[in-house]
């Protein structure tokens, strides 16, 4: 889901590294990912320190872990086309 636009332009004020050029929306997808990636990192935490209790979550710790890799590979994928732009 992404976000609106006026959370955008409210982020681009508020963030003066933000490019204005035409990578600027690669660098807000990259942001966003990077976000994403923020937030998968605490949601494993908090699921590792319940692991081994009666509800074990095993599953959801490998899910996200499986997700958190597939936003690291398209965060690289975004890196390398920023570069090459």
């Amino acid at each position: 889901s992404s976000a609106p636009a006026a959370t955008d332009d409210i982020y681009a004020a508020t963030n003066p590294n933000l490019p204005d050029d035409d990578d600027a929306p690669l660098t807000t997808d990259a942001l966003r990912l990077l976000s994403a990636l923020d937030a998968s990192t605490s949601t494993l935490s908090s699921l590792v320190r319940r692991r081994g209790h009666t509800n074990d979550p095993t599953a959801r710790i490998n899910d996200t872990v499986h997700q958190f890799e597939e936003m690291a590979q398209e965060l690289g994928r975004l890196v390398e086309q920023i570069k090459s732009d």
